[in-house]
């Protein structure tokens, strides 16, 4: 669990909060971040995931841990919004499975491609969690998901990605199109494009 207080600072409402109860206790989209680094980037993500209407962020492995740079950055998003760590974002996923989530992972094509022999365009079945390849799918192309209340998003790192273990177990792969020159966002942006676009599916 976050230790957030230092003295007489502020805490985090997951504070005390069994996580597993949490997410149980009602469905909203939860964001997973698999060793983010840069505290910038996990401001940046925590205030984007408040602001947006995710029900709460985990923080999992060797990342960044909250702190002064993170706080600032998300312009106190993370004294409102619940944030959990945890050491084992595979045990997470699978607990988050037989739950009923559905499990997003934002990541390349290529990623997936090189852990899987392919990946199908058909939506599975609904309340077959456990089927044996991933959805992969442009930011674009996000009406083929789950409702958002029943998702959960996996940020990766930002130079490793995300967990090839994790990543194969993943529902959807999700990847946006760039039509720039430059070849990739950071993960502070990336997460924030595809958290409206998950949210605010129907409004575009």
């Amino acid at each position: 669990m976050l230790a957030f207080r230092r003295g007489h600072g502020p805490g985090n409402p997951a504070d005390g909060q069994d996580w597993r109860q949490f997410v149980r206790e009602k469905q909203g989209l939860l964001v997973l971040l698999d060793r983010i680094q840069d505290p910038q980037n996990l401001g940046s993500i925590v205030r984007s995931a408040e602001a947006l209407g995710a029900r709460a962020v985990f923080l999992t492995g060797q990342g960044a841990p909250p702190g002064d740079t993170m706080h600032r950055v998300s312009s106190g998003a993370s004294l409102r919004l619940p944030i959990f760590a945890l050491s084992n974002l595979h045990r997470l996923v699978q607990q988050l499975k037989d739950d009923g989530y559905w499990i997003c992972a934002a990541a390349d094509p290529e990623a997936l491609a090189s852990q899987k022999d392919g990946a199908h365009s058909a939506k599975p079945g609904k309340g077959d969690a456990k089927h044996s390849q991933s959805v992969a799918c442009t930011h674009s192309e996000l009406q083929k998901l789950p409702e958002a209340r029943e998702l959960a998003l996996i940020i990766g790192n930002e130079g490793a990605g995300i967990k090839p273990l994790v990543l194969r177990e993943s529902d959807y792969v999700i990847s946006i199109t760039m039509a720039g020159q430059t070849p990739s966002l950071n993960a502070g942006v990336a997460a924030g494009i595809l958290l409206d676009r998950l949210i605010h599916r129907d409004a575009k």
